[in-house]
């Protein structure tokens, strides 16, 4: 017998049913959806005044078949769930992808994985022959276009070879659903139960058929449905209505009685829910097409707020006043949200305010620590030992270094790029930096590292088979990696630190790895063992893996998706998003198929319903149940602009709620509409918003006076707390100026002696040009730099830094090896080739610990850094032997132990020696001074930057090369480079002579020089047109044309005493204790865009006293 009882919601459907079953007094099962036992049961409960149900089960699907199973004696093939299902699908994609037609391009994608695992669920419980459809369409001509067919012969082509992989062996959930089918007609058992099912929208054919045969088996079976006919809204209950009449057609093909009771206000057990007058209304008109306008709106309130923070604010200030004013408590509250990035803002707010809140959803286990460290090893194993996966291993925890260790051991790993066997032997490298102390720490860290890769190593090649892997896997977890205390001690750390939900997830995950495991040696355990295939294939099922919790306390408020959450009775429901294509929820848009072509699909199919119309029906069906559902208070609210600021409108079930209220008026959200005590929650919200009141008051002179009460309220009983505040807003990000005595400790030639305050006479200061203007540019960075000296994380790599250096040196030795020997004129192209190339071989062995042999990448940069070695040292030679020199000192120092003098600077704190090296001196006829300046940057000389001190070495070298007695001729960069030259639409013959001038005109030496001709012939040479040398060129008369880089010697001698004084004063200030976060800005040119400091001065142009010290 099969009783169909349908009702709208506005009836309590489970008086209804537990009062018609403790009436009944016969042994009872109750079949629910898997997400709403525990709920049942306390209705249960409730309903029939009861603690304890002794005739009554209830159950879900899965569970009461696996009891027919248990019963029936009919175990199946060896089961394998949808993680099993997801592994050797993963596999079966990997292998077949060639021949696939339209998605041969996407397998690897998690989605598409996703994709084609519902889409085969779903055709396997419509029971849906795909062939056929497919020669159905081939019948349809032109409607069904190319595209989905070849779709449709894609997912044939994976779905037969899944059904071919598991045939005859294993059983998946889809067939075992028709086990249970079979189990039931010989489960005695049933026989003498009454069934009842409710809870559900709709069933698959799968689940009808198994309907069917408890329906023949059971001595009665209730179904209860939500449904109503004949009535406004009756097109929102045809998904149950279909159900109700698919049923009734079963009976009839089976000949088993049936009735179906339509239950309204005066049937028995049957009573009305206590609503409030608006939310009867909604149940009674939402989505009719002429709803009741004028209605009551009594309980419903519906927030409008500007963006989705202040939307979540507005919640939780509703909620607030649901406990602390109606008295409710959390149980008696619901929120829904349909997208999981607003749920994670709600989540926060909430947080904020002080509210608990419960998530209904399973968490993914596969970011865990624990399948981290399970997957990373063999990952780590398989590439080699990639340092990334090394320390994905490392860092989870499992093997036991502190956090201080793992930073060590990483920094030197990414510095000397540790990889490979290397890992397995002695570090060697970097003796001078890390002394024997350190690289015997480095190297006691490492043996702790390589005993556990080094044990996993040789399970892993000795591995044949998965099968094997995996015992011998599990085996080194347990016994070896002694995964049991590790995660023993994650889980005890969750709990102290009131992270239980965290742990009781921990727990659950170890369980769920060894089900993986068991299921790939079912579906692939003899198959050849590979490291990375094994990896991927695990990691696809852990992706899915997801770990069911309940609430930590009975009493929390419950957070969910509109169609997944079944709550049971709930005073207060509030609809977080009820915007546009959130509510209702659109379709993924990550679907196989499109709308027309699952149209097409459900056609050929003969199926009723394609599944995305099945969801907008549960989603709409959703709405209305949940609209339905609250006793006293229904909350709606949207915003009006996303996360990222863009427009975004109000759902329609909005404009239909505003229809039927139009006495209900949008109210602003909580944020806007400045009612204080709104905003007021848990401590951390409150401080929040006091602070931002603050601010407000303090750049426009604004407050609400009630801001004192909050003021007082703090200080009295959050002392330490209010002073932070207070100290944040005076916050200017402005730097008091450093003691004498930590100036001295830090900078004065005397910082590593014991220095007091009464022992500051007589200090003396050492800086270089470099230095001085890197004050110059940012007193701060400087401080960092040379103050607190940072360790760099230099990688042991071959980068710009490596190859300037390199070409430094190279041109450095050549140019003067070229001096001492005096062969600037007589030396060939070969025999200059061959002393670049001979020296740089020579250097390289020695440079870095042999950084530039540590690779292929490295060799490569090396051959290429002897190329452009060459062209510089032949450019340097030609440019010689053009101008006239009488001597030339290269990296020559200047300073108290140098071959020219320091530039000496009296200060208040001592007297500053600016010291240094200058790459190139050429001392030229006339007693003049040219310096040049080797740079492999893009540098050029600029008379204004030099002026203010953003830009100051030249002008230093040339103070300091001078001297007392000799005169300036000129300063200059030789850009060092590998430039590249476009020879496209050249004739072969005129590129040798095109390349040549292009060269030429790349390494001409840009600065300034005295505008005397002497001067110019010593350092241009003779030239008719324009100089090879420097940027200069002749007029028809021969007079040089005018140029920004030639001055008369009185503005060379101005600017010279221009840099002069900016030097004294910036001397004065870096030793007077200058750190301000000040940078200069020199046209678009700012120091901020490279330092490396910037994460530290919190420079912000919005702070005040943050600005920029503007150059030009």
């Amino acid at each position: 017998m099969l009783n169909i009882y349908r009702s709208r919601e506005s009836l309590d459907k489970e008086s209804f049913i537990y009062g018609k079953i403790k009436e009944s007094r016969k042994e009872t099962l109750v079949i629910v959806p898997d997400q709403y036992t525990l709920v049942a049961e306390q209705q249960a409960m409730s309903r029939m005044n009861t603690d304890v149900l002794l005739d009554v089960e209830i159950s879900a699907i899965s569970k009461f078949g696996s009891n027919v199973l248990e019963e029936t004696g009919r175990s199946p093939h060896t089961y394998i769930d949808e993680y099993g299902r997801y592994m050797l699908l993963y596999k079966i994609l990997s292998e077949q992808k060639d021949r696939l037609e339209v998605f041969g391009g996407v397998v690897q994608k998690q989605g598409f994985l996703e994709s084609i695992n519902d889409f085969i669920s779903k055709a396997k419980q419509a029971n849906l022959d795909i062939q056929t459809v497919i020669d159905s369409m081939d019948d349809e001509a032109s409607e069904v276009d190319e595209l989905t067919r070849r779709k449709l012969s894609d997912i044939k082509l994976i779905f037969d070879e899944y059904e071919n992989s598991i045939k005859d062996k294993y059983t998946d959930a889809e067939d075992l659903l028709r086990l249970y089918t079979a189990g039931i007609d010989m489960a005695e058992s049933l026989k003498k139960k009454t069934v009842w099912i409710y809870g559900f929208d709709s069933f698959t054919n799968r689940n009808l058929e198994m309907l069917a045969a408890i329906i023949r088996q059971a001595e009665e079976v209730n179904i209860f449905f939500t449904y109503d006919e004949h009535c406004k809204d009756e097109e929102i209950f045809e998904i149950t209505g279909n159900m109700s009449d698919r049923l009734i057609e079963l009976c009839k093909e089976s000949n088993v009685e049936f009735k179906v009771h339509n239950l309204g206000k005066g049937s028995p057990y049957a009573k009305l829910c206590e609503r409030a007058p608006g939310i009867k209304a909604i149940e009674k008109s939402l989505f009719s097409p002429f709803n009741e306008e004028g209605a009551d709106a009594s309980g419903i309130k519906i927030v409008r707020a500007n963006n989705i923070y202040s939307e979540a604010e507005s919640a939780a200030s509703f909620v607030l006043d649901l406990l602390e004013e109606k008295r409710l408590r959390y149980k008696d509250i619901v929120v829904i949200c349909n997208e999981t990035k607003r749920a994670e803002v709600l989540k926060r707010v909430f947080q904020e305010y002080g509210i608990g809140i419960f998530t209904d959803k399973k968490r993914a286990i596969a970011s865990s620590p624990i399948a981290v460290f399970v997957v990373s090893l063999i990952e780590a194993v398989s590439s080699s030992m990639r340092t990334l996966d090394v320390f994905r291993v490392i860092k989870t925890g499992f093997i036991g270094i502190d956090e201080e260790d793992v930073d060590f051991i990483e920094n030197y790993a990414i510095k000397y790029k540790v990889r490979g066997n290397q890992w397995f032997s002695p570090f060697t490298k970097g003796v001078f930096e890390y002394g024997d102390e350190g690289l015997a720490r480095l190297n006691e860290i490492r043996e702790q590292i390589s005993v556990v890769f080094d044990g996993f190593k040789k399970l892993y090649k000795s591995s044949k088979t998965n099968k094997e892997f995996i015992e011998s896997y599990v085996d080194f977890l347990i016994n070896k990696a002694d995964i049991g205390s590790r995660i023993d001690e994650l889980v005890e750390n969750l709990s102290s630190n009131s992270m239980q939900s965290k742990a009781d997830e921990t727990t659950q995950i170890w369980p769920m790895l060894i089900s993986a495991f068991e299921q790939i040696i079912e579906l692939m355990g003899d198959e050849r063992f590979s490291g990375k295939t094994f990896a991927s294939i695990l990691t696809a099922g852990l992706l899915q893996m997801e770990v069911g919790v309940v609430p930590p306390v009975s009493d929390e408020i419950l957070l969910g998706t509109m169609q997944r959450t079944r709550c049971g009775d709930v005073k207060a429901m509030l609809i977080f998003g009820a915007n546009e294509g959130i509510l209702p929820l659109e379709a993924n848009e990550s679907q196989l198929f499109s709308d027309s072509e699952l149209k097409h699909i459900t056609c050929a199919a003969e199926i009723k319903n394609s599944s995305e119309d099945v969801r907008q029906m549960e989603e709409t069906l959703a709405i209305y149940r949940n609209f339905s559902k609250p006793e006293e208070y229904l909350w709606v609210g949207y915003s009006m602009a996303d996360t990222d600021g863009a427009e975004i409108r109000r759902s329609e079930i909005v404009e239909r709620l505003l229809t039927m209220f139009p006495e209900i008026r949008e109210e602003e959200d909580v944020v806007s509409s400045g009612k204080l005590v709104s905003i007021l929650g848990g401590k951390t919200n409150t401080v929040r918003h006091f602070t931002e009141a603050l601010k407000e008051f303090k750049y426009e002179g604004k407050i609400d006076n009630r801001w004192s009460l909050v003021s007082e309220w703090l200080r009295q009983n959050e002392a330490e707390l209010y002073k932070r505040i207070e100290e944040g807003l005076e916050f200017e990000n402005v730097q008091s100026k450093l003691s004498a005595e930590i100036v001295e400790r830090l900078y004065s030639e005397r910082r590593n002696d014991e220095v007091t305050s009464s022992d500051l006479s007589g200090a003396s200061y050492s800086l270089s040009p470099s230095r001085i203007e890197k004050f110059s540019k940012c007193p701060f960075s400087h401080f960092v730099s040379y103050g607190l000296r940072p360790e760099e994380r230099r990688e042991f790599a071959v980068s710009a830094r490596e190859i300037g250096d390199l070409y430094h040196e190279t041109i450095m030795h050549v140019t003067k090896h070229l001096s001492d020997e005096d062969c600037w004129q007589a030396i060939g192209n070969s025999e200059l080739r061959d002393l670049v190339y001979n020296y740089i071989e020579a250097v390289s062995h020695k440079y870095r610990e042999g950084i530039f042999e540590n690779s292929n990448r490295e060799k490569y940069w090396l051959e290429r850094a002897k190329t452009a070695c060459f062209e510089v040292c032949k450019q340097l030679v030609e440019q010689a032997r053009v101008g006239k020199i009488e001597k030339s000192y290269y990296e020559e120092r200047f300073g108290r132990r140098g071959q020219f003098p320091p530039i000496e600077v009296e200060t208040e704190a001592g007297k500053v020696f600016i010291e240094g090296k200058i790459d190139r001196v050429d001392l030229l006829p006339g007693n003049r001074v040219k310096i040049i300046d080797y740079k492999t940057g893009r540098e050029s000389f600029d008379k204004t930057e030099a002026r203010t001190g953003y830009r100051l070495q030249l002008m230093l070298y040339l103070a300091a090369a001078q001297g007392k007695s000799r005169k300036p001729a000129g300063v200059f960069y030789f850009l060092i480079s590998d430039p590249k030259i476009d020879v496209s639409g050249q004739r072969l013959s005129g590129i040798t002579e095109m390349i040549s001038k292009e060269l030429k005109g790349e390494f001409k030496l840009k600065g300034i020089l005295v505008d005397e001709p002497e001067v110019i012939k010593n350092i241009a040479g003779e030239f008719e047109e324009s100089s090879e040398v420097i940027a200069l060129s002749k007029k028809k008369d021969g007079e040089f044309r005018k140029t920004e880089a030639l001055l008369s010697e009185a503005e060379f001698e101005e600017l010279q005493g221009q840099v002069k004084a900016v030097t004294d004063k910036l001397c004065e200030d870096l030793v007077g204790g200058n750190i301000d976060i000040r940078p200069k800005k020199s046209g678009e040119e700012i120091p901020c865009t490279y330092c490396e400091y910037r994460g530290i001065c919190r420079f912000d142009l919005a702070f005040d006293g943050c600005s920029y010290d503007v150059v030009k």
